[in-house]
């Protein structure tokens, strides 16, 4: 279960061993260890962030999520040049990663 009070895990992320995106980076809950290597860190390259990803574009997607949300949240609009309903976007996905607010839907 996801703990609503454990704050994301900072990125990077990259990609991990086996269907995996990893980070360097320990928030919240520790998987546990594997016998084999004895422990997810080594067995997998990093700390677990997402496990069972069936492609690598999609392994490739999530792992860029912490910098998509940097970019998203570097974006100015004081000139108003960003039309309004994709500013009103930018601006709720943005709500919605930091639980500000949530969708109607």
């Amino acid at each position: 279960m996801v703990s609503k009070t454990t704050p994301r895990t900072p990125g990077p992320w990259r990609q991990g061993r086996d269907g995996t995106v990893v980070c360097d980076s320990l928030i919240g809950t520790h998987h546990g260890d594997y016998p084999e290597t004895g422990s997810d860190r080594s067995y997998y390259g990093g700390y677990l962030v997402a496990e069972s990803i069936a492609t690598e574009a999609n392994c490739r997607f999530i792992a860029m999520a912490p910098e998509m949300f940097e970019l998203l949240e570097s974006l100015e609009n004081e000139a108003g040049t960003i039309p309004p309903g994709l500013w009103a976007r930018v601006q709720l996905y943005i709500a919605i990663i930091k639980k500000e607010s949530t969708p109607d839907a």
